[in-house]
């Protein structure tokens, strides 16, 4: 009978702590909602106000994840990112508020922007300028790619022992070839395409010549447009930059302040006083992540129109089923696509594309829902950080693409890889392996077993009919015949710049710049009004955990901090391809981090 009250206490408790939990988060979340749901319209943006923009709240192009994972308990606000797309429409309504005088970026050495995000807020800094008003940049710590970005201000503002390294580009691979035969497990690699080299790093110990030139090229395209940009925005020659760069001659604030790299060298307490005598006495400082929902004049005034624009983002690893955890799911994004074109009052769609592929399936199944809406409404293709192999693939068919110069495209290639750890196994744990099959092939995709000839060819012929369907559907896009798409493909990566020489992208260009022309396409002028469409939650549950866990997230940031940027990428993209290993993929050669 103890026994009995003993589980009964027990099962009471567990219900009881359940339910605690579940209120708890309960609450949460109506706190959420409700914050939500005040009317940031309200908030008065006063004279003299400077529009500053934190780099480290920049988040991606679609910020997913539960809201509770941007939730300060301490002091109960959302601290959510503002996403790119949202930053530059901040930008472009700063320029006609009469109340915003000028742009300060601070820049946090923890920002984690790509190429593709820092050229599109780049170009609309542009915008910003030519209006007559001033942008300010000021960070402890200058990178190539950072200084990138900083290079449009008007006034660069560095602490006085500040860090500053102008030493060119550089992206490193892992190869684990070696390691991976010293354990006795073998990768057979099945892959079309010259340089379709996503297999490379399970395979070989060290780049092939065909992903050396093609990612020598890659780099040295994207050092080329960042060199010519700094040279017009600073009036420095490019040969001088190269020469810094060769040199080491920049290794810190002081040292680019003495080449013209930096204007001004000041502590934090004296850039307030520095405003000041630049702007105003009284002058304020309203946050980018405040100002997008303040409501100018011109936008009160503006009736909404009847006539949509939708942008669906496809960003992160494109996979099979619902989209979540920074991956963008066939599932969720084909519903998405089908809502657009059977809503009337939606005249047209731009994709914002920022992935580097994925899986085939996923792919293709996307790409045949752009094909039917492209029946009825016109698609803009537009490319943020990167549309490589399946998310090229995706874009494929659209009327128009654009991109940034330094977006990471092309890569029109499959692979897949088949693991045999059954040497491994015996060898180093004695383990053996025994094998029942009823037929004479049951067997061939385990990872307890070795391809024979037969097989390796089957699967080699299930890749090839792959690769040319994919070639299909670039040669109907853009308008090339299959041999010439093959010419350009082959599993090539590009930089923005280069696929328009080579037909793959169209022209140069922001987010906003596909919503006008898709405006335009669909002959509507000025009488439209762009929204972007997501994934709801399907239930409670799910909106509560719709993220990754706190702890996971927490836990990430710390190795990344300890171990890099670029490790931490190349680990995610090759986790990736590994837990993906029984399918073909399209997806890039490595995790690309240019620093």
């Amino acid at each position: 009978m103890s026994d009995f009250f003993k589980i009964f206490l027990a099962s009471i408790t567990a219900i009881f702590a359940t339910i605690f939990v579940f209120g708890l988060l309960s609450f949460l979340s109506f706190i959420f909602i409700m914050v939500s749901l005040t009317n940031e319209s309200g908030i008065n943006v006063k004279e003299n106000s400077v529009l500053l923009i934190e780099t480290e709240k920049i988040g991606g192009d679609n910020i997913d994840g539960s809201p509770l994972e941007y939730m300060d308990f301490n002091t109960m606000e959302i601290n959510k990112p503002i996403s790119t797309p949202r930053l530059i429409s901040t930008i472009e309504k700063a320029i006609n508020d009469d109340n915003i005088e000028a742009i300060m970026i601070k820049y946090d050495v923890q920002s984690s922007l790509g190429l593709g995000q820092i050229e599109e807020i780049r170009s609309t800094l542009e915008k910003f300028k030519k209006s007559g008003k001033r942008v300010y940049f000021s960070s402890t710590v200058f990178s190539n790619t950072n200084y990138y970005l900083a290079s449009v201000a008007d006034v660069i503002i560095s602490n006085p022992k500040g860090y500053f390294f102008w030493n060119g580009l550089t992206s490193q691979y892992m190869f684990f070839g070696d390691m991976l035969n010293n354990l006795d497990v073998k990768y057979t690699a099945i892959k079309h395409g010259k340089y379709k080299s996503a297999v490379e790093p399970f395979t070989l110990n060290k780049m092939s010549d065909a992903s050396k030139e093609q990612n020598t090229k890659l780099l040295g395209s994207i050092w080329e447009t960042l060199t010519q940009k700094v040279s017009e925005s600073r009036n420095i020659s490019v040969e001088k930059l190269n020469s810094l760069a060769d040199n080491l001659s920049i290794y810190s604030a002081e040292s680019g302040y003495k080449h013209g790299l930096i204007d001004t060298l000041m502590y934090a307490d004296q850039q307030k006083d520095f405003l000041k005598n630049e702007i105003d006495e009284n002058y304020h400082y309203i946050t980018a992540s405040k100002y997008v929902d303040a409501k100018t004049k011109a936008q009160i005034d503006k009736k909404e129109s009847d006539n949509k624009i939708a942008v669906i983002y496809v960003e992160g690893t494109i996979i099979d089923g619902k989209s979540g955890n920074g991956n963008a799911g066939d599932e969720s994004i084909c519903k998405l696509i089908e809502e657009a074109r059977k809503d009337d009052d939606t005249k047209g769609v731009v994709l914002r594309v920022n992935s580097p592929g994925g899986s085939v399936t996923a792919s293709e199944n996307i790409c045949r829902k752009i094909e039917l809406l492209q029946k009825e409404k016109p698609v803009i293709a537009s490319f943020g950080n990167y549309a490589a192999s399946g998310g090229y693939y995706v874009a494929s068919l659209a009327d128009v693409i654009v991109s940034q110069p330094n977006t990471i495209t092309g890569s029109i290639g499959v692979f897949m890889m088949k693991i045999d750890v059954s040497k491994s196994l015996k060898n180093n744990l004695g383990i053996n392996i025994e094998t029942i099959s009823t037929n004479k092939n049951s067997n061939f995709m385990s990872p307890l077993s070795g391809l024979n000839r037969n097989e390796e060819i089957m699967l080699q012929k299930s890749v090839d009919e792959t690769y040319l369907t994919f070639l299909g559907h670039v040669s109907k896009g853009r308008n090339l015949s299959i041999e010439e798409v093959d010419n350009i493909a082959q599993g090539r990566v590009w930089s923005g710049k280069d696929a328009i020489k080579i037909g793959l992208v169209d022209g140069i260009g922001t987010l906003n710049d596909a919503i006008q022309l898709t405006a335009e396409r669909c002959g509507l002028g000025d009488d439209y009004t762009s929204y972007e469409v997501y994934n709801e939650p399907s239930s409670f549950f799910e909106f509560i955990t719709a993220s990754t866990s706190v702890k996971t997230m927490l836990m990430g940031s710390k190795v990344e901090k300890f171990a890099g940027k670029s490790l931490m990428k190349q680990v995610e993209h090759l986790t990736s391809i590994l837990e993906n290993n029984k399918n073909i993929q399209a997806t890039i050669p490595y995790a690309i981090v240019v620093e």
